[in-house]
């Protein structure tokens, strides 16, 4: 799943790289039964916030 807070971006980068799914809201893939773990590439002054957010939900983040 490729979330990215622009609509229109995330359906571009995940049908660039053959992804099935995207999303504008972090939470689907921290609440998402398909994902393993989360990749955070975002400014760095947000990765505290979306890790802690992951791992509250059993995720792992790399």
């Amino acid at each position: 799943m490729v979330v990215d807070p622009l609509p229109g971006r995330a359906k571009q980068v995940a049908e660039e790289f053959g992804i099935n799914q995207y999303s504008v809201d972090v939470l689907d893939a921290c609440q998402s039964k398909e994902i393993d773990a989360l990749l955070v590439v975002t400014p760095t002054s947000t990765h505290a916030a979306i890790i802690q957010l992951a791992a509250s939900y059993g995720n792992s983040c790399l």
